[in-house]
């Protein structure tokens, strides 16, 4: 019998990746997971600008309330589950959507965009909402009424904007 080598074609991946399931679940490619693992991130915080649709998951304490637990494979990878995250920026992607990411030593987070077109209307109608309430002075907290925000204040902003 002839056998033949098997030639292995994988390659180390250098560039960082961050992947979003439609369960709410983020996954970090071998090279994003290195990073966190080098800068002993067992736990991240999320943090969101929604003017870009930028993500950042910044190293953190474990006891930090508002950080989010990194579980690493065994393998070359790492996740964290934010469900109440995409949640609040009305995440409507069906499909994993895998987007490029930058470390930035310095802050010691992973940074990324998402596509825009996967926010939820609502999510972008609040940023118009809080950038009109800003240029008439007033400060605007906000929440997503579709996670728990007040329905009224976010009515009263609404009204206070004018339509298109």
């Amino acid at each position: 019998m002839a056998y033949e080598t098997f030639e292995r074609t994988a390659v180390r991946v250098e560039n960082p990746t961050v992947s979003v399931a439609k369960e709410g679940r983020i996954a970090f490619n071998a090279a994003a997971s290195r990073l966190l693992a080098k800068a002993g991130a067992n736990a991240v915080r999320i943090l969101w600008d929604k003017t870009t649709c930028g993500i950042a998951l910044q190293a953190a304490q474990k006891g930090d309330k508002n950080a989010f637990s990194v579980a690493f494979s065994r393998g070359q990878s790492a996740t964290i589950t934010a469900k109440r995250f995409f949640e609040y920026i009305g995440w409507s992607a069906t499909q994993r959507q895998t987007v490029p990411a930058e470390w930035d030593e310095k802050q010691r987070m992973l940074e990324a965009k998402l596509p825009a077109r996967f926010v939820s209307s609502v999510a972008r109608r609040a940023i118009e909402i809080e950038a009109h309430a800003q240029k008439l002075g007033k400060s605007a907290k906000f929440r997503s009424p579709g996670v728990g925000g007040n329905i009224q204040n976010w009515m009263a902003l609404n009204e206070a904007v004018p339509k298109k």
